[in-house]
């Protein structure tokens, strides 16, 4: 829910974070495009991380990297695809990025499901309380700023 919510603010802050960044006039609207498809794939990006640091701390630290290396390469092919033959400029390249991210996800599922039985969920699983929901969010609500300053922090440096 929290990733849904940060890609919505997101999308809808893209425009006043270039202008921010003193991005120029003329490629500002192809920024702006690039950032809100990218932003619009967040979910897979959390979805991917989520996964990779669930596989890390079961003793599996060199999967996340292999399915990290294959989104790398399906990238680049539908960085071609995208750009080169179906003509879809910056927009096609955000896109290739985004499918990319929901690519390793899948991976990293598929694996999980494979190799690790005890992840399976049951109905009882999935039943949700609020003290615990918001025991979790009190720890991963503050690593999640600590990357975002990191990362704002990185973009400003670099403008």
């Amino acid at each position: 829910m929290f990733s849904l919510a940060f890609s919505l603010l997101c999308i809808l802050l893209a425009n006043p974070l270039l202008r921010l960044l003193q991005v120029p006039a003329e490629i500002l609207p192809i920024a702006v495009n690039y950032l809100r498809i990218v932003f619009a794939g967040l979910i897979f990006t959390f979805f991917y991380n989520f996964l990779a640091a669930t596989m890390r701390a079961l003793g599996d630290s060199k999967s996340p990297v292999w399915f990290l290396a294959a989104a790398s390469a399906i990238n680049i092919v539908l960085d071609l695809l995208t750009v080169c033959v179906l003509d879809l400029g910056v927009a096609g390249a955000a896109l290739a990025t985004v499918v990319s991210q929901l690519g390793s996800g899948l991976l990293c599922v598929g694996y999980l499901k494979k190799h690790f039985p005890i992840l399976r969920m049951e109905k009882d699983d999935w039943k949700t309380s609020r003290p615990e929901a918001m025991r979790l969010l009190g720890m991963g609500v503050p690593v999640g700023l600590q990357f975002s300053i990191t990362a704002i922090g990185s973009v400003v440096l670099q403008s």
